[in-house]
């Protein structure tokens, strides 16, 4: 592990068998310099990119916040890991840290935001939602400072994009409106609130996550039975009605056509959502 640049004190660029990372640790880059060889030993966080680009801002926000709060970042990671029951992607803590570093800063200057999507993300991501109310308490415990609750919303996105490993943030944001459009549809189409705290609610969600994934992908459902699809379609009249709204919103709005076996399991998932909330 060779040094390629001293960012500060606590953190270095280096390389190892020719990819490029950044590693931290206290005091790991106390008198280093670009060629120096790095003592595995004072490694407390290695930090992979996925890009030349993806390095150079990892490396760029790690030497903006402090070894502290990158330290509780990694503590708050852990919580959410724990709660989750989730793999995260392991540049949540850059983010994270990023995050909280500025949140911080707002906080001190009295400017509070709110987010734009604040009701769809407390309905569509609960337990992520808990993770955040949770970083809040242990960001307080460590720091002695009360982040404003909203800031347990932008959290919980961080741990959202952290899980599906979508690139930006900005495509998490996007599927999170969409989620929130197509709710509202199954909702007003059968006049009724669904159940928030059921296990068919988070069911239906985790199908919808990955149907809206695949859309905004271009990945066509791998299935093809246009048997049972004329059997759901003729059983479950009103679902598939409201599988159709949702087809036709997503093709007006995004473009994106929505196949038969995909109309199929989402009508499958209404039905179950719908009848047992």
């Amino acid at each position: 592990m060779v040094v390629v640049r001293r960012l500060n004190n606590n953190v270095v660029l280096v390389s190892e068998d020719n990819q490029e990372m950044v590693v931290m640790g206290k005091g790991i880059g106390f008198q280093v310099y670009p060629g120096d060889s790095i003592n595995p030993t004072l490694v407390e966080k290695t930090f992979l990119p996925s890009s030349k680009a993806s390095l150079e801002r990892m490396a760029e926000i790690i030497n903006q916040v402090s070894y502290e709060l990158i330290i509780l970042s990694n503590e708050i990671i852990s919580l959410g890991k724990e709660m989750l029951q989730q793999e995260l992607n392991s540049n949540l803590i850059v983010t994270l840290s990023d995050h909280i570093n500025f949140a911080l800063k707002r906080f001190e200057d009295g400017i509070a935001l709110r987010n734009p999507l604040h009701w769809e993300i407390k309905q569509l991501y609960l337990h992520e939602v808990e993770v955040g109310r949770k970083a809040l308490d242990l960001i307080e415990a460590k720091i002695g400072i009360r982040l404003p609750d909203e800031e347990a919303v932008f959290i919980a996105m961080h741990f959202v994009n952290a899980q599906i490993d979508f690139e930006t943030m900005n495509t998490t944001v996007e599927l999170t409106s969409i989620m929130g459009e197509v709710l509202n549809i199954v909702q007003y189409h059968f006049q009724t609130i669904l159940d928030e705290q059921s296990l068919n609610f988070t069911r239906f969600l985790t199908h919808l996550r990955y149907f809206l994934i695949r859309q905004m992908n271009n990945e066509p459902f791998p299935i093809k039975d246009e048997y049972l699809f004329e059997v759901v379609k003729r059983k479950y009249v009103r679902e598939f009605e409201c599988t159709e709204k949702i087809a036709r919103f997503l093709q007006q709005s995004y473009g994106w056509e929505t196949t038969p076996d995909e109309k199929l399991y989402l009508t499958l998932h209404i039905n179950r959502v719908v009848s047992r909330t």
